[in-house]
């Protein structure tokens, strides 16, 4: 039997996703439905995207100076 593994941010966004959906109960139609998990999504995307990555800036410098130094030899 195959097992299905997530990551940390699907399962938070799945949680996220049933949370809302639970609030509401009922859809008039299953468009509401996929627009309230589009709407929910949208803002997690939002959410997530301002976060700063641990070490990303000192990654970020290694690179642009890595690309600075080849450049300079071509």
């Amino acid at each position: 039997m195959a097992q299905a593994y997530t990551t940390n941010l699907l399962e938070r966004a799945i949680k996220e996703i049933r949370r809302r959906t639970k609030t509401i109960e009922s859809f008039p139609t299953p468009e509401a439905l996929e627009k309230l998990v589009y709407l929910v999504i949208c803002q997690l995307n939002e959410s997530w995207g301002r976060k700063r990555l641990k070490g990303f800036t000192v990654w970020q410098m290694q690179k642009e100076r890595a690309e600075r130094i080849f450049t300079q030899k071509s």
